[in-house]
């Protein structure tokens, strides 16, 4: 499986989020929560943020809070600031990484198989390797069909071998 390796600066993510007190949140359960973000209109909310750098890109970012032994899942878009957040919604910064970035072609399928191989140590990254930070994908409006369907660019923290 082809990918670029990239340096992403820091960066602001606002968005709706769903906790669970466990390990994982399935994949069920995130398009569950996709669902109901569409359906409440929040990708429309999010376009019009003040602060929101680009409307067509969406993110979904794991976030495991080791202390609170609780995984977010939080979907949302990068902003410039914090200035103005929404009551129903939350913020998260992302640090600094280098990235494997993956563009995977063929809709949900694709990604549930990418995620597969990631866990079963499956996926080749040459002089590379994953590292301890946060994974997001990131779905580009322009090109997304739905949930299930449309491009994805998955975002592994990786380091040199």
């Amino acid at each position: 499986m082809e990918f670029k390796i990239l340096k992403k600066r820091s960066f602001k993510v606002l968005g709706r989020s769903i906790s669970v007190f466990d390990e994982n949140i399935s994949f069920d359960e995130k398009h569950q929560f996709w669902k109901k973000c569409e359906s409440y209109h929040l990708f429309d909310r999010l376009k019009t943020m003040p602060a929101c750098l680009n409307p067509n890109n969406l993110m979904s970012i794991d976030i495991k809070d080791e202390e609170m032994n609780n995984l977010d899942y939080l979907v949302g878009v990068e902003v410039s600031n914090f200035n103005f957040v929404p009551m129903d919604m939350v913020v998260k910064e992302i640090p600094e990484n280098d990235y494997a970035r993956f563009k995977i072609d063929n809709g949900l399928d694709g990604v549930l198989k990418f995620w597969n191989q990631l866990e079963n140590d499956e996926l080749e990254l040459g002089d590379y390797r994953i590292k301890e930070g946060l994974s997001f994908e990131l779905r580009d409006l322009n090109e997304y069909e739905s949930y299930e369907n449309g491009s994805v660019k998955i975002y592994i923290p990786v380091e040199k071998n």
